[in-house]
């Protein structure tokens, strides 16, 4: 068949690599060319068979996930690469990135979100159209992880400073001065009410919301008197996303 897309993978799990397997080729779009739990036999055979698209954890024996993408970046033309790992920080996200990852994903890996990916990393003309609605999906896929209620405003709110702020940059210093008051024009309100809405929505999150998922995105548990501001809440989620967005090669 024509148009079919070559797949490497890379994971020291067998099951992972089983399933990994499954899940790629069962869309008939993609094939796995190797499936390997070692970094540098990864680095041989893609040398060898030259595949489109590499799927790697970080923990890899002899040449982990990062050194393996370090590695595919030094020679002409290489594939794209996601990077997959249980165990997700900041430090590891912001190498893969520099790296040049088209994407990093944690495991257990949603399917249809990495399904998704790859054919982005392959089809090498995403939209700024799917960009935005695949940002929008991050962000509110966050947001019920942590337990911000759909149905107070500071939700509307928060997701439009972030998603403005991973377009911006840091917004630390410009929260009150520009965001508050872009987010109140787009919604048709004042700069003091999108503040304490915002305010309020975090607030619930802390106090109702998911303690693990509070801790895994802020090293914070609940219940506790700390609360991030709002600054530092957009900008915390913001800097995550930004260093999640494909990277081209």
């Amino acid at each position: 068949m024509e148009n079919i897309r070559t797949v490497l993978l890379a994971d020291s799990g067998e099951e992972s690599r089983l399933l990994l397997r499954e899940l790629v080729e069962s869309t008939g779009e993609f094939t796995v060319v190797a499936a390997v739990g070692d970094g540098m036999e990864a680095l041989r055979l893609c040398r060898e068979l030259r595949p489109d698209l590499v799927l790697t954890e970080v923990a890899l024996p002899h040449l982990d996930g990062l050194g393996l993408l370090r590695a595919l970046r030094e020679r002409p033309q290489p594939p794209q690469v996601i990077v997959l790992s249980a165990f997700c920080n900041e430090r590891t996200m912001a190498e893969a990135a520099r790296l040049g990852a088209f994407y990093f994903m944690a495991k257990p890996v949603h399917q249809a979100s990495l399904l998704e990916q790859m054919h982005m990393a392959v089809s090498g003309n995403e939209t700024a159209e799917v960009q935005s609605a695949a940002l929008e999906r991050r962000v509110t896929a966050i947001f019920r992880e942590i337990g911000i209620p759909a149905h107070v405003k500071g939700y509307r709110y928060l997701r439009e400073a972030i998603l403005m702020a991973v377009d911006y940059g840091d917004i630390t210093g410009t929260v009150t001065k520009a965001l508050y008051p872009d987010v109140a024009k787009r919604f048709g309100t004042t700069a003091s009410r999108v503040e304490r809405s915002m305010r309020t929505a975090i607030e619930m999150a802390w106090l109702r919301g998911d303690g693990e998922a509070i801790w895994k995105y802020f090293g914070s548990p609940t219940p506790t008197s700390w609360r991030p501001s709002n600054s530092a809440f957009i900008a915390t989620i913001a800097d995550r996303l930004r260093l999640q967005e494909p990277r081209r090669a």
